[in-house]
């Protein structure tokens, strides 16, 4: 989610992003940007001389979760008219492939001037219902990560019964939990948000047999009561087999969306392999790419891709923002997620983020 260090959402930016397009500035600055890449100090910041040139091409990679029109601000989706926006526009000015496609020329070195690909995470039923009609008539072949334990099932994943909770409780306050002493008002959707944030980033830094016990506290706290099922969530596999025969393509995305470095050897074992052994039994092809929960850079570690390796994957995806080069480590590739809802700012951004700022 690092692509918002540029102000993308101010009206400064959206003025600058339609004049960028009007005056066809946007259209000549993209072979520039297809040869150069920003120089950055170790502190992440632009450094003289400011620009290096490339030697090859590389690819950006985009991830959504849930595409929707339900403006639930617990959990985001993209509004279906803007994800068919963004769809029109990658599919009339990039060359846009499959995931596995990508990352097979990326390792060859012959990937297309201004390669992407599309992913979806975790598997939710608006993927069928919404994002896949638009999938189709703009002929983009996307990539979609299950975490399989919820998929043809009513259960929610964990993060979910967290958004629940925030979504449901009519608590004017949560009181102060765990070591950090999370908690305060609940009085507007700004406060809740706030406080949600929070507990996330607590609850993701948690081990697993922690994380449920958390959860439950907070849903107690709350008043909202234990964590429950939630029927029509998620896919079912006879949605996911219908979108696999349409040209969808499907990843893991582990079994229980559990943060990859906060789990023992063993669990991590289970879902990397689990999940997979899954995927292939309900749509009888070899699953190939896995997506970190999460996937932040603290999400993972060296034993998380020595495990994947194992099991057989080729290739992993992070939520590290940035353009993916030839040399990059298959098993950490970046995606961006495009949050914009002007098709002119995501325009700007998606150059922007190619620099590889």
């Amino acid at each position: 989610m690092g692509s918002d260090r540029l102000p993308f959402r101010s009206r400064t930016f959206r003025f600058a992003s339609h004049f960028l397009h009007w005056s066809g500035l946007l259209a000549l600055a993209r072979p520039f940007v297809n040869a150069a890449r920003l120089r950055l100090d170790r502190t992440g910041r632009p450094a003289f001389p400011f620009v290096r040139w490339r030697k090859t091409r590389n690819a950006q990679i985009l991830i959504y979760h849930r595409v929707n029109d339900d403006g639930d601000p617990y959990f985001r989706g993209i509004p279906t008219v803007e994800f068919e926006r963004q769809m029109a526009y990658v599919s009339s000015r990039f060359h846009v492939l499959a995931l596995s496609d990508l990352v097979s020329r990326l390792r060859e070195g012959a990937l297309p001037d201004n390669s992407i690909a599309v992913t979806l995470d975790d598997g939710y039923r608006d993927n069928y219902i919404n994002a896949f009609p638009v999938l189709q008539r703009h002929s983009v072949p996307a990539t979609i990560f299950l975490a399989t334990s919820a998929i043809g099932s009513a259960r929610q994943l964990w993060h979910d019964d967290v958004f629940s909770a925030f979504r449901e409780t009519v608590e004017p306050t949560l009181e102060p939990f765990g070591p950090a002493r999370i908690g305060g008002p609940l009085a507007t959707v700004a406060d809740r948000l706030r406080v949600q944030q929070e507990v996330l980033a607590y609850i993701r830094i948690l081990s697993e047999t922690k994380r449920a016990e958390v959860v439950t506290r907070l849903r107690d706290a709350l008043r909202v009561g234990p964590p429950r099922e939630a029927p029509g969530l998620m896919l079912s596999w006879d949605e996911v087999r219908a979108m696999h025969r349409a040209g969808v393509h499907f990843g893991s995305h582990s079994a229980t969306h559990p943060i990859m470095s906060r789990v023992d050897p063993y669990q991590a074992r289970h879902e990397v392999v689990e999940s997979k052994r899954k995927i292939e039994e309900e749509l009888g092809v070899v699953v190939d790419g896995f997506a970190y929960p999460n996937g932040a850079r603290t999400d993972f570690r060296a034993e998380s891709k020595g495990l994947l390796r194992e099991a057989g994957y080729a290739y992993a995806v992070t939520t590290i923002p940035g353009p993916n080069e030839p040399e990059a480590d298959v098993f950490e590739l970046r995606r961006a997620t495009p949050w914009d809802e002007d098709i002119f700012a995501f325009g700007v951004r998606l150059l922007y983020n190619k620099l590889g700022a």
